[in-house]
Formats: C-alpha cells, structure tokens, sequence
C-alpha cells in the first residue's frame, strides 16, 4: 500500500508541473514564472536643449505601466550605468489592456514620458470544456 501511495504522490506531483508548464507558470528547471509582456526602448542620447546626453549621465529608466483606462500606473525602475542605449525589460502580463511609457532620470533631472501610452491587449483564454463524459 505504501508503494502506491508513493507512486501516486510522485505521478500527482508530476502532473501538477506539467499543468503549470503548459500554461507558462513553472519551467523543468524548477524556477516559477509569470508571463511577462518585453519592454524595449532606447535611451536617449541629447537633454531636450540639443546637448548631448553621454550614457554615463543617465542614471536610471522608468517604464510605468497600466491595465485598464481608470487604472493607476506601477512602475518598475531600472537603475544604471548603462553601456548601450537599447534596453530591454520586462512587466507583467495581465488580461485587459495594458499601456506603459517611459521615462529617464539623467543629471538629477527627471525627463518627460513618452507619449502617447504605448498599449498591448491581451485576451483571456477560453474556459474549459464541460459536460466531458468517456464511455
């Protein structure tokens, strides 16, 4: 009896992972997941004068972001130094519409969003099947 429940154990175990891998939650290296939406942008390289802006003097990007029109933004900021102007994050991914803009902190001084929001809609999948019989 013991050596069933054993078995049982490890074949419930088993298909709870492969339940949360097919649906992006857990990978075979045993890290969790949460589906992500990429983030990327590039970092700019003059101040809104004209002059040049080295990579050096930006000290951090902000990507704040949204899901829904009435709701709040989150932000997620991603700190320096920077060797290349193209940047890549990520923030979550939720069913609705998100938007999202950025913006830098270089000098001490805080730069203007982008704007427009740049926005991404992702559905929400089906519901099960019902009424599934075998015979």
């Amino acid at each position: 009896m013991k050596t069933y429940w054993n078995r049982f154990k490890k074949w419930a175990a088993g298909a709870a992972l492969a339940l949360l891998a097919i649906f992006g939650l857990y990978a075979p290296d045993g890290t969790t997941q949460t589906p992500t939406y990429a983030v990327t942008l590039t970092l700019p390289n003059a101040n809104s004068d004209g002059s040049a802006l080295p990579l050096s003097q930006i000290t951090s990007y902000t990507v704040a972001y949204k899901v829904g029109a009435a709701a709040t933004y989150t932000t997620k900021v991603v700190n320096g130094p920077f060797t290349g102007a193209n940047q890549s994050t990520t923030i979550p991914k939720a069913f609705g519409t998100t938007c999202a803009n950025a913006f830098v902190i270089a000098n001490g001084q805080t730069g203007a969003a982008t704007s427009p929001d740049v926005c991404v809609t992702n559905t929400a999948p089906p519901n099960p099947p019902s009424n599934l019989t075998v015979n």
